[in-house]
């Protein structure tokens, strides 16, 4: 769910379908522990970020917190 601060619908579904397909590479390539909930809070600078960059900042947390 995303809050109404970040925008339009338009820009709120368009936040969680990128934050979507990056978990769901994330869940295929790191072995990320299933006991545990993970919540992902977006700001407003992903709408404009690239793809690949908010990606790489994800893996990357991800690898720190196994």
């Amino acid at each position: 769910m995303a809050k109404k601060k970040l925008g339009t619908a338009v820009r709120r579904n368009k936040i969680k379908r990128r934050l979507r397909n990056i978990m769901t590479e994330a869940i295929k390539k790191i072995n990320i522990n299933y006991d545990y909930s993970y919540l992902i809070i977006a700001k407003k600078t992903v709408l404009n970020d690239e793809y690949s960059n908010i990606k790489s900042v994800l893996f990357s947390n991800f690898e720190r917190i196994k």
